[in-house]
């Protein structure tokens, strides 16, 4: 057996190699198979650990002195986090989405 044989008997069919002119084709796809495995997120506290300490150490301070007036800089980074805990808490509820 030479090489174009074996080539031949082992090659399998692709769409390119099936003439499908002038005729009507019926095509099924799935599209709700996973790509990749199912890996769960991990739970909120340990993402946004930081996020939590800072929150934290604010009330904390708060509760024992004057509270000190943040920038606007820091405002916005806490305004950020925020929506990305909101983002997060959405995604955990339905995870389908």
């Amino acid at each position: 057996m030479n090489e174009e044989m074996w080539d031949t008997l082992n090659r399998k069919m692709s769409i390119l190699d099936v003439d499908i002119s002038e005729q009507e084709i019926l095509l099924r796809t799935d599209l709700d198979l996973a790509l990749s495995p199912y890996v769960p997120l991990p739970p909120i506290e340990e993402e946004f650990k930081t996020f939590f300490d800072a929150q934290a150490a604010d009330n904390s301070q708060s509760s024992r002195s004057k509270k000190k007036k943040k920038n606007k800089k820091q405002l916005e980074e806490e305004a950020e986090q925020l929506q990305l805990l909101e983002q997060a808490k959405r995604m955990r509820a339905e995870p389908w989405k």
